[in-house]
């Protein structure tokens, strides 16, 4: 009897850990500072997941929205268009940069200034929810 409680408590326990959120690392964000004067910038960072999981959606309390866009070279002319959601593949990293998907942070409640930081929340299918600062850099 010992060892079968055994067996099911360890059963138990692989079936909780698989289904685990994932462990997501937000590094290299930044937002591009511009002149005071405009309302939409773009941001860039490269996320990190222990697990595959997918980022559903972004806000910040400074614009009145946040878009996932992609950047690509087509017929020799560079074309932005915007991105319902990112995977991230499982141990594996993405990274958002100018020439490739990245963030278009859109109506701009205040100017932003170099070296201020601001909040931005990221909503991940698996991982949930995840508040990072975001620093302002003139690149």
């Amino acid at each position: 009897m010992k060892i079968l409680h055994k067996t099911l408590v360890g059963c138990l326990f692989l079936l909780i850990t698989s289904h685990a959120l994932a462990e997501i690392k937000i590094s290299h964000a930044w937002l591009r500072l511009l002149p005071p004067t405009m309302t939409t910038t773009a941001g860039y960072m490269t996320i990190y997941s222990d697990q595959a999981d997918t980022l559903l959606s972004l806000s910040s309390p400074i614009a009145n929205s946040v878009e996932l866009h992609q950047s690509k070279m087509e017929d020799g002319m560079m074309s932005m268009s915007s991105v319902d959601k990112l995977a991230i593949p499982a141990k594996g990293t993405v990274t958002l940069s100018p020439q490739g998907y990245h963030l278009m942070v859109i109506g701009l409640k205040q100017p932003l200034k170099k070296g201020q930081a601001y909040s931005m929340l990221l909503r991940f299918e698996q991982a949930g929810e995840i508040s990072i600062l975001v620093p302002v850099e003139a690149h």
